[in-house]
C-alpha cells in the first residue's frame, strides 16, 4: 500500500569476496498515522487541576476538545501526524500561558501545561 524507494542492498559471497551493496527498490518503512498526544495540567502549587478545557487546533482551524480530569491528565487520540498543532488550556478558575505549537510526529506523552502565578 506504499510506493516504493531506493534502498541499497548487502550481497554477500558464500565462498570468495567480500559483500557488495548494491541499489534496489524496497519497501517505504510504516509510519504512524494517527498518534495520542495526553499530558497533565498542573496549577501554581504543582498539583493536578482538574476540569480544565483543553484545545487542540490544526492549521485548518479544526478544533478538539478534552476536559482534565480530578488529577489534570488529558489525552487526544487519533491525532494525524505530519502537522503542527495549537495546544492550550482555558478555565475560569486559572490562569494558562497562550496556546502553544507542537509538530506531531509521534505519541506525545507529557505536554504538559502550567497554570501562570
Amino acid at each position: 500500500n506504499r510506493p516504493p524507494q531506493n534502498v541499497d542492498a548487502t550481497i554477500g559471497f558464500f565462498k570468495t569476496g567480500s559483500p557488495v551493496n548494491v541499489p534496489v527498490q524496497g519497501p517505504v518503512p510504516a509510519t504512524v498515522s494517527s498518534v495520542t498526544i495526553s499530558g497533565r495540567v498542573t496549577r501554581a502549587n504543582g498539583q493536578g487541576a482538574g476540569s480544565v478545557y483543553v484545545i487542540l487546533i490544526d492549521a485548518s482551524d479544526n478544533r478538539r476538545a478534552a476536559f482534565t480530569n480530578p488529577f489534570g491528565q488529558y489525552s487526544f487520540d487519533n491525532v494525524l501526524t505530519g502537522q503542527t498543532y495549537m495546544v492550550g488550556a482555558s478555565s475560569k478558575r486559572y490562569n494558562f500561558p497562550d496556546a502553544t505549537a507542537v509538530v506531531v510526529n509521534d505519541h506525545i506523552t507529557n505536554l504538559d501545561i502550567a497554570e501562570i502565578p
